[in-house]
């Protein structure tokens, strides 16, 4: 799912260090060759191209954002063809090392292995998949439309391969305090599983700010457990909660701004990654040009992304306080409690 679509996903890259004005960075990609792969024993390459089209040239520029894309050629060969393939390779290699009276060794199969996916890749014809990319060189991010670590950390290193002098770090809304409190993996998905479950005692408390949507996980013995549906009166969603199970992924509605310029925002999270899936915005707006796309586009994910960091920042003071602490985790029981009470006499049972 792109940066352009109606419901976007994207994952945040900070950029710092000596970053090239605008116009040497359009330069700088649209001068940096594809690498074609058609015919070589490559099995997978990527290159820039142009924000809609994987076979053009080209950038996007605004005053501050700068739109393009990255293609990435991969050839999809036979798993089995190459095992059949090996199987009869090694038989004759190890025929010849027989001859030879050496052994063969772990690097020589590995070798044999890699020489016969070289083979196969040469005759297959390469797949081009397109992944969008804004970078907003004021608010210093790289918007990069894909939520999967492997498209991620591709786009990143061949920005880093262009712009040697510049730094493509992922973003991490976490204070240096938080991050280093602990285990760093640990304290991520720790911090996510307690942030989540405020942010839907919130909802509760602020209704006017924040929303549940549709969906929910809560987490129980390491697996997630979902709760669909109308969530804001669900008796499920409360009984988890009450049982102390923290929220691992939700639908979250968000508002920002008042009168015409408010917007809604729609998006998804989960834990062990900071990532921003199926975001969508409304009102709609309908664009003329892919330029426009762009520039709004970079201008909601810069809102919204602002709009999510202060909540972390406010729930990071909230954990850094004992009191404060103590207080949310009273008010998100007491709440649970009233509602699984009120559902239950509701159905007719007895508490």
């Amino acid at each position: 799912m792109g940066l352009l679509k109606k419901a976007a996903t994207y994952t945040i890259v900070d950029v710092s260090g000596q970053i090239p004005p605008l116009k040497e960075i359009k330069l700088a990609i649209e001068n940096t060759p594809v690498v074609d792969i058609e015919g070589s024993s490559k099995g997978e390459a990527f290159g820039f191209c142009h924000i809609s089209d994987v076979y053009e040239k080209g950038v996007i520029q605004g005053e501050t954002v700068l739109g393009f894309g990255v293609r990435h050629d991969k050839k999809s060969t036979s798993k089995e063809l190459l095992k059949k393939k090996y199987k009869e390779a090694i038989k004759k290699a190890r025929a010849e090392f027989r001859g030879s009276k050496k052994k063969m060794t772990k690097d020589d199969r590995r070798l044999i292995k890699e020489n016969i996916q070289g083979e196969l890749n040469a005759g297959a014809t390469p797949i081009q998949k397109l992944i969008e990319v804004l970078w907003d060189t004021e608010g210093k991010r790289l918007y990069i439309g894909s939520g999967s670590k492997g498209a991620v950390d591709a786009c990143t290193n061949l920005l880093i391969n262009t712009f040697k002098d510049a730094t493509f770090m992922p973003w991490n809304p976490l204070s240096p305090d938080t991050e280093h409190s602990g285990d760093a993996k640990g304290t991520k998905d720790n911090f996510q599983n307690a942030f989540f479950t405020w942010i839907f005692y919130k909802t509760k408390v602020k209704k006017d700010e924040f929303w549940l949507p549709v969906n929910i996980k809560f987490l129980q013995n390491d697996t997630t457990v979902s709760v669909r549906g109308d969530t804001a009166i669900s008796l499920e969603t409360y009984l988890a909660v009450y049982n102390g199970r923290m929220v691992d992924a939700l639908d979250l509605g968000c508002s920002v701004g008042s009168g015409d310029a408010r917007k809604e925002y729609q998006v998804s999270l989960s834990r062990g990654s900071w990532a921003f899936k199926k975001l969508s915005v409304k009102p709609n707006i309908e664009h003329e040009n892919i330029d426009s796309a762009v520039f709004e586009r970079a201008a909601a994910f810069r809102e919204f992304t602002e709009c999510y960091l202060k909540q972390v920042r406010e729930f990071e003071e909230i954990r850094n306080d004992e009191k404060e602490d103590g207080a949310f985790w009273n008010g998100l029981l007491n709440l649970a409690s009233k509602q699984v009470k009120e559902g239950l006499e509701n159905l007719g049972v007895q508490t």
